[in-house]
């Protein structure tokens, strides 16, 4: 299964934190919209785990109200 997360009120600056717990399948989370229109997603640090019970924390900074730099982390072993 596939998520899809849309942006919408995303002003110049805005933050969010987004903690997704992976299933152990092959889920995947995909980024489309920010305010209504296609918006540029740059992951520039990490990599989305589906693993069992993996938790990803995502954070994602709004360079504009269409753009967005992304790291993604997980919890140490």
């Amino acid at each position: 299964n596939a998520s899809t997360l849309d942006f919408i009120n995303v002003i110049t600056g805005m933050t969010k934190s987004i903690i997704v717990t992976g299933a152990g399948g092959e889920n995947t989370i995909a980024f489309d919209d920010i305010n209504g229109s296609n918006g540029t997603f740059n992951v520039i640090s990490g990599t989305y785990s589906d693993a069992g019970s993996a938790k990803n924390l995502i954070q994602l900074k709004f360079i504009s109200t269409s753009e967005a730099w992304i790291t993604i982390s997980q919890i140490a072993s």
